[in-house]
């Protein structure tokens, strides 16, 4: 069971807030815990878990945490051109500890490698990178349904940003703010993908093509990983204002837009990775 995060005010002159996904467990913590969470919860018998990831992956860090808990084995595959160096990412070097199998494979081979692994270990749970099903997206709907009972917060925010990696997360919340009295915004922050390929992937999950109240912004398409001073200004700025230090790869994105257009009345998700924080 996971702990409800906390929300708070994000500073005294503006109507935003942020719930921190941080606080849902230990320092192994976030969204992608929710989600695995959620998984697991559809499923029996689990032999083993397969999934995949880049090293900045927070994802392949739960599958690692729920396998030693669950006194399961986990193999996860590292995608990556850089350097194979598990000591270089927080994320891996925790995923280690808990006992994952951690393989790496260049990008133009990535096809071909996790094909060779789900056919060898074709007993184990396969799991999308980043946790990306139907299952995982409904615990986030479900979650947020029962946060919508917070009239507190929820008559003083229109809309809510989080981070966008596959999207799973942000379609779950999505789908919850649909059932809501409230026409409320979900914008979502590509950290990766262009526009284009984040909804591809969301039409992946129930087959919906048409998405109200829901904005994609792909301004940092292309930059994952890579991290400017405009960003990292604005982390820190956040950070002086709530006293959390947003990861520098996937939230500090939703931040910077956050802070770059000086919006009000917004509910900042803080999904976690907090491990990057090492990079």
């Amino acid at each position: 069971m996971l702990n409800t995060p906390l929300i708070r005010k994000i500073n005294p002159d503006k109507n935003n807030y942020c719930l921190d996904e941080n606080l849902n467990n230990s320092f192994i913590s976030g969204n992608k815990l929710r989600k695995l969470q959620g998984i697991l919860r559809e499923v029996k018998n689990v032999k083993g878990i397969l999934s995949f990831g880049s090293p900045f992956s927070s994802h392949l860090l739960a599958c690692a945490y729920y396998g030693r808990k669950m006194g399961i084995p986990v193999t996860g595959i590292v995608i990556t051109d850089q350097d194979a160096n598990v000591l270089k990412y927080p994320h891996l070097n925790m995923a280690e500890k808990f006992g994952a199998r951690l393989i790496f494979t260049p990008n133009d081979c990535a096809y071909e490698v996790i094909e060779k692994y789900k056919n060898e270990l074709s007993d184990y749970l396969w799991i999308p990178g980043g946790g990306h099903t139907l299952e995982a997206a409904k615990a986030y709907e479900f979650f947020f349904e029962e946060l919508f009972k917070n009239e507190t917060i929820w008559n003083q925010t229109d809309k809510i940003i989080l981070p966008y990696g596959t999207g799973t997360t942000t379609y779950g919340i999505w789908k919850a703010t649909r059932k809501h009295k409230k026409e409320i915004q979900v914008i979502g922050i590509s950290v990766s993908r262009s526009k284009e390929k984040c909804i591809a992937a969301i039409e992946e999950l129930e087959g919906l093509q048409e998405f109200p109240n829901l904005l994609i912004v792909d301004q940092f398409a292309g930059k994952y990983g890579h991290i400017d001073k405009e960003t990292e200004r604005y982390r820190w700025k956040f950070f002086e204002e709530t006293g959390l230090l947003p990861d520098p790869v996937y939230n500090a994105r939703a931040v910077h837009y956050l802070y770059g257009l000086n919006l009000n009345n917004a509910l900042l998700v803080n999904t976690g990775g907090m491990l990057n924080n090492l990079l």
